[in-house]
């Protein structure tokens, strides 16, 4: 996917002047509530038309404001899902999906309603109706039906934040499901980092409705003080993992990570082969010169500093040891232990700072 855009959408209340150009299966969109992330993708799905600008989808134009060029919503073939869910309440599960696919042939229809309801687990919800269903399968229900459209970008504006986490975590499985199983590029938009980084490393940040920065989020943390500003306190490592061991003798669960083994709490409803998510934040790790043997952290991965920054109040350290791992330390304890870009360290972090996501 190719996705350029440069729009200005001004109102007495709020003006939108952004810019956007991504070529990334997955992109995050980040901002605080009010930066205009729902506003942008409303003139990229086409419900409402910024005052200037233009908008190219692989190739394709869909807004032109100088050529007054603005293609219809059910012509652009971009499907959006929404904070709540808004399936028809008259309409079963099965009619709610089927309504989305009207552009598509019987025969295809029909592939796609199976591919679909078997991806998204919802062969058991067909006959039901939506106010018989919970949160979380009803942001299926919705991701379904977005999908029968067979679309070519599909847009996630908020499509966790009505559904409490445990109800999230069951959903991402299925986002990711998606991602690798259909090929279907993705914008998601969130307020919540931790969200955003168990499906891409790559992000745009919004603020006031204006572009604050666009990257890797590692990147932006190191490049960016305003971004640092805005999520102080917030720094974290989100990481994938497999289930290696779940012998619950010592109460542990061990992880594969990259080249590494970390331990985390026992935890029962995860099989051992299983692939999640999880999280350390930054200010739980700890960095050492040399492994320490007298001591109750359970982790102790070496890597080599690959990125050093200082920050007015800490420095700033990301650490490739298999996994990439960002951890803020003082000033003082930086020069203490001689920290330089390409030298080598130890991280440390304790068994309960693992945090399981999904």
């Amino acid at each position: 996917m190719r996705l350029g855009l440069d729009a200005q959408y001004l109102r007495p209340e709020f003006e939108l002047d952004i810019a956007l150009q991504t070529s990334a299966g997955v992109t995050g969109i980040f901002g605080a509530s009010g930066a205009g992330k729902s506003t942008l993708m409303n003139i990229i799905a086409g419900l409402i038309r910024p005052d200037h600008g233009r908008l190219d989808l692989d190739g394709q134009t869909l807004i032109d404001t100088a050529r007054s060029i603005c293609v219809p919503a059910h012509r652009r073939r971009i499907g959006i899902v929404f904070q709540d869910a808004r399936l028809f309440p008259h309409l079963t599960v099965s009619r709610n999906l089927r309504y989305g696919a009207g552009r598509l042939h019987a025969v295809e229809r029909e592939r796609r309603f199976e591919l679909v309801t078997e991806m998204l687990e919802l062969k058991g919800l067909l006959a039901r109706n939506p106010s018989d269903i919970s949160g979380g399968e009803s942001q299926r229900v919705a991701l379904g039906r977005a999908l029968m459209a067979s679309p070519r970008l599909l847009l996630l504006d908020e499509p966790f934040s009505a559904v409490d986490m445990e109800l999230r975590q069951r959903v991402f499985p299925f986002i990711r499901r998606i991602r690798s199983a259909l090929d279907v590029p993705m914008l998601v938009v969130s307020h919540d980092l931790t969200d955003i980084l168990q499906l891409t490393d790559e992000l745009f940040v919004m603020d006031g409705g204006k572009t604050v920065g666009f990257g890797s989020y590692l990147d932006l943390i190191h490049e960016s003080p305003a971004l640092r500003r805005k999520l102080r306190g917030g720094l974290v490592n989100i990481f994938k993992v497999n289930v290696t061991d779940t012998s619950s003798a010592d109460g542990i669960t061990s992880l594969g990570a990259g080249d590494q083994t970390i331990r985390a709490p026992y935890a029962e409803e995860y099989r051992t082969g299983a692939d999640l998510y999880v999280s350390v934040r930054a200010e739980d790790l700890v960095l050492a010169s040399k492994r320490a043997d007298d001591v109750s952290l359970q982790n102790q991965i070496e890597g080599r500093i690959e990125r050093l920054t200082q920050a007015p109040d800490c420095t700033l350290c990301t650490v490739d040891a298999g996994v990439k791992l960002l951890a803020e330390v003082t000033h003082s304890a930086a020069s203490h232990l001689g920290l330089r870009e390409g030298g080598m360290v130890w991280c440390m972090f304790k068994t309960y700072a693992v945090k399981y996501l999904s």
